[in-house]
């Protein structure tokens, strides 16, 4: 019986594993809209505009703008996406984040999970890669779900943390939704920070 219960668990983490390397292999994004008013630029609040004109189809925005809606698809699945707003903070504990607002929902006639990874690159191009903050304001408490399962119609928000140099303002926030372990070329939206 044993051995039943370990093969069972040992078959379900293989198909865990499978749902959350089902990436995409193939995808598009296009402009939705913007979202009104977004907190950029330290805390300063301001008006959006929308300068990136993603054409339907294709695969990646490089100039994204915070407060613009990008529609998503890959597969049979469909997301729309926005960064509402941006700030850098320092923790009570050490260490400054660089923190990003992200609405996802579920545009597409299916549930899906949706496992986006959300990194930063420096001007020399260093990489820094979510994290979890402590010591940040309570406006922060509420952090993004990078993995859940979210039905037709039905969104998620929240901040994501990277942690930054100290001093460090200027990074391109890249949303990468494809899965870069079954699809070698990553398929994202490049805000520029700063």
């Amino acid at each position: 019986m044993d051995d039943f219960r370990r093969m069972f668990g040992i078959f379900g983490l293989l198909i865990l594993a499978g749902v959350l390397l089902a990436g995409c292999t193939s995808g598009s994004v296009k402009e939705t809209g913007t979202s009104g008013t977004s907190q950029t630029d330290y805390g300063r609040t301001g008006s959006v505009s929308a300068t990136a004109s993603p054409s339907a189809g294709t695969t990646n925005v490089e100039n994204g703008q915070v407060g613009t809606a990008y529609e998503i698809s890959y597969l049979s699945s469909k997301y729309q996406v926005t960064l509402e707003k941006t700030a850098f903070e320092s923790s009570t504990y050490g260490g400054n984040y660089l923190m990003a607002f992200f609405r996802i929902k579920n545009t597409g006639d299916r549930s899906e999970y949706f496992a986006p990874d959300v990194y930063a690159l420096d001007a020399s191009s260093e990489k820094y890669d979510k994290t979890y903050a402590i010591g940040l304001g309570t406006e922060y408490d509420k952090t993004l779900d990078i993995l859940k399962k979210l039905t037709p119609g039905t969104q998620t928000s929240g901040w994501v943390a990277i942690k930054v140099p100290e001093g460090a303002k200027e990074f391109d926030v890249y949303f990468e939704y494809t899965n870069a372990i079954l699809d070698k070329t990553p398929k994202y939206i490049k805000y520029k920070i700063g």
